[in-house]
């Protein structure tokens, strides 16, 4: 971890940056359970909790293997949409539904031709690169102002909402304009939704259509504060007015509502799993301070 402070005006107006950066890795060392078979070798290992006990997301995410990092994403990897008579020709089976054009394109990791358990395999990774924050603060008499930001990079996380909201498939939920719009069809059969009615998402459990980058970079905070002279007055010893903005900007590429998920944040064998969390909100304040 690294974090740097610099004065870079000191005088009647003040200028102040800072920063910081950290560099976390991690590794399962051992777990004292026998090796067992997993795609085409033998570890030791188990998987995390499930996630829901609903009817979407069945099945846990995350999966700990001796000599990888905490809590893989583990599950099925798929290359885009079915959309040609050889790819057709190709797919494989799952749970005895015969693939049709426009289903999701399931890769069949052993080559027997069927989707099964056998087939799961690492399909992301939610520990990140490095976690990072900067900000400045700038002061002119009376009159300051501070901002922060915060950010994480190279983390993925699992969308868990995209299970329902991803798949245009005859149902009363809401859905996003892409899976509808933008879904395959004889007259758009280049779309990367899968057709319209496709419904077996929720049996395919989880797959890399749900993992997503999570990288993010965040207003976290910003005030505005100003010192009201109050001189020999006997009726304070100070007085400042302020306004301060929460959250104010994110920009990321993640679809969800918020890449700072925290829907399992105190169960560490469901990590980085965005299922129903309710993002940060905007907030502004308006403060006024008073010391008698």
């Amino acid at each position: 971890e690294v974090s740097l402070n610099a004065a870079i005006i000191d005088s009647k107006f003040k200028w102040n940056v800072f920063g910081n950066i950290s560099f976390n890795r991690n590794e399962v060392d051992n777990l004292g359970i026998s090796p067992a078979p997993l795609g085409n070798g033998s570890f030791s290992f188990f998987r995390g909790e499930q996630i829901s006990g609903g009817n979407y997301f069945k099945v846990p995410a995350n999966i700990y293997i001796e000599g990888e990092p905490t809590a893989l994403f583990f599950g099925y990897e798929t290359d885009g949409i079915i959309n040609t008579q050889e790819e057709l020709a190709d797919a494989p089976t799952f749970n005895n539904n015969t693939p049709q054009l426009g289903d999701v394109n399931l890769i069949d990791q052993n080559g027997d031709g069927l989707i099964t358990d056998d087939d799961l395999t690492i399909i992301g990774d939610p520990n990140p690169d490095f976690i990072y924050g900067f900000g400045s603060d700038f002061q002119y008499g009376n009159l300051s102002l501070s901002l922060f930001f915060n950010g994480v990079y190279g983390n993925e996380i699992a969308n868990g909402g995209a299970v329902r909201d991803a798949y245009a498939d005859g149902t009363n939920n809401n859905i996003r304009r892409t899976a509808y719009y933008n879904a395959y069809s004889a007259d758009n059969p280049n779309g990367t939704s899968p057709r319209i009615g496709y419904n077996i998402q929720d049996e395919t459990g989880f797959t890399d259509r749900l993992v997503e980058d999570g990288s993010f970079l965040r207003l976290k905070n910003v005030t505005l504060s100003y010192n009201i002279p109050v001189g020999e007055t006997k009726f304070f010893d100070s007085a400042s007015v302020s306004i301060t903005g929460q959250n104010l900007l994110l920009f990321t590429d993640y679809t969800g509502f918020d890449p700072e998920v925290n829907s399992f944040a105190n169960n560490p064998l469901k990590v980085a799993v965005d299922w129903n969390s309710f993002p940060n909100q905007k907030t502004v304040i308006l403060g006024l301070n008073l010391s008698f």
